[in-house]
């Protein structure tokens, strides 16, 4: 496909969990990473954007898992750049195995913002002829407004200085450990499927971030499972919600 950005790499083992697998956090810093990387051979870099005044913010992703890969595993991470809707910039991302079996899929969307006064701006602000948009869809829907249950408080906490990234705010790919690390029923024996996180505010290094959680049971087709969510809160207002869908795994027995 014109307009694929393709990477071939080894899942190391700094990526992976507790249960071996590639940990939700290090899939959206791969991911991240991909799509800098193709901007940057356009002339789109984070340091050349910034220059000018301007950055690529995500505001929505989600992701459709049929496996997380192993340490040690070789994969293939696909990205491309689909299409510009409103204010919005629409990414897909695939990651295959060498066989081309499906692992994941995903969509974020981004806003391009004003790095001083952090509002918005059209996509016409910034010189985008370099970017060829490719119309390939994935297998994943794109991430739109979903709303959690009842939620109950189940942490307050500050950033830690690892968590910040160059624009001085939260990096977006730690809100999923975020949502591993709190949710209510934890994250062992779990056959992850989805995830989901809405962005509406940033966190700087001194908020104090109130996180609430939510789970809900399910029961279909004899497999068992659920979904958990987990929303973040300071004094500005709700800085993210995060959902995670998944199934139980049990152990085989021969």
């Amino acid at each position: 496909m014109d307009g694929v950005f393709t990477q071939k790499l080894i899942i190391p083992s700094y990526a992976v969990g507790a249960d071996n697998r590639l940990r939700l956090s290090a899939l959206l810093q791969l991911q991240q990473e991909a799509g800098e990387r193709e901007l940057s051979e356009i002339g789109l870099s984070y340091g050349e954007l910034k220059e000018k005044g301007v950055a690529f913010l995500v505001t929505r992703l989600k992701s459709k898992i049929f496996r997380l890969p192993q340490m040690g595993e070789t994969v293939v991470l696909k990205t491309w750049q689909r299409e510009i809707r409103g204010v919005q910039f629409f990414r897909c991302y695939t990651l295959v195995t060498e066989q081309g079996e499906t692992l994941v899929d995903s969509v974020s969307a981004f806003a391009l913002t004003d790095t001083g006064t952090h509002k918005l701006l059209r996509p016409t602000a910034l010189d985008l002829s370099a970017l060829s948009p490719c119309s390939e869809p994935n297998g994943c829907p794109d991430p739109g407004r979903e709303e959690p249950p009842a939620l109950v408080e189940v942490a307050s906490i500050r950033p830690r200085w690892s968590e910040l990234d160059p624009n001085g705010h939260v990096n977006n790919t730690r809100y999923a450990d975020y949502l591993c690390d709190h949710l209510p029923s934890g994250m062992e024996k779990k056959r992850v499927r989805e995830l989901y996180i809405r962005f509406e505010r940033e966190v700087r290094p001194d908020d104090r971030l109130t996180l609430s959680a939510a789970e809900e049971r399910f029961e279909q087709n004899g497999q068992t499972g659920g979904v958990a969510w987990v929303a973040g809160s300071h004094a500005r207002g709700t800085a993210f919600v995060a959902k995670l869908g998944y199934e139980d795994e049990y152990e085989r027995r021969f």
